[in-house]
């Protein structure tokens, strides 16, 4: 029996990886191919980035509203 729960760990283990590498390879792909999203995002993040003093922190992440649009996007 313990070998069958060990597996099926590994599996959910490791079948959480490639969504979370699909999703993030697709919004990469829509990055390259949109430059304006590609050079909003960056603003944003380097605004974040300077108004907390170049520390990355939960909250800056939290507060990157329109890095989660993408992410949501990407999703779609």
């Amino acid at each position: 029996m313990e070998p069958i729960l060990t597996a099926n760990a590994l599996m959910l283990f490791f079948a959480g990886f490639d969504t979370q590498a699909i999703t993030i390879t697709m919004m990469f792909h829509d990055m390259v191919h949109n430059e304006e999203v590609q050079n909003r995002l960056i603003e944003e993040v380097d605004e974040a980035l300077d108004a907390s003093g170049g520390k990355i922190t939960y909250d800056l992440i939290e507060g990157l509203k329109y890095m989660d649009m993408v992410f949501k996007e990407s999703f779609r």
